[in-house]
């Protein structure tokens, strides 16, 4: 089970850095590729504010960057931590990985 529980817990730490890595990437695409006023035309009337650049994006592109943040790197962050906790038990209540030196 230990290894399981660290095999989860290092693709959670993979995907929350990957998210991470695309939320950054497209962040700085959006800005140089959208427009800085909204196009109802379009579709584009979802505001990305980046400390002060504005630019408006379409439903699916302001719902990816929502889900790349909340979902994997919010959301795979908080996992990682609870599959950690759950590894610490394990190796407590099983004694792996703790000074069996006698006194």
């Amino acid at each position: 089970m230990p290894r399981v529980l660290r095999t989860a817990r290092i693709f959670m730490q993979s995907v929350a850095i990957a998210s991470l890595v695309a939320l950054i990437w497209l962040d700085y695409h959006y800005l140089a590729i959208r427009p800085d006023k909204p196009d109802p035309a379009l579709g584009m009337v979802y505001e990305l504010n980046n400390h002060g650049s504005i630019v408006f994006l379409t439903k699916a592109e302001h719902f990816l960057m929502d889900w790349l943040f909340f979902g994997g790197l919010f959301g795979c962050t908080i996992l990682t931590g609870m599959i950690y906790g759950a590894e610490r038990r394990m190796r407590k209540a099983t004694g792996i990985g703790q000074d069996r030196v006698s006194r």
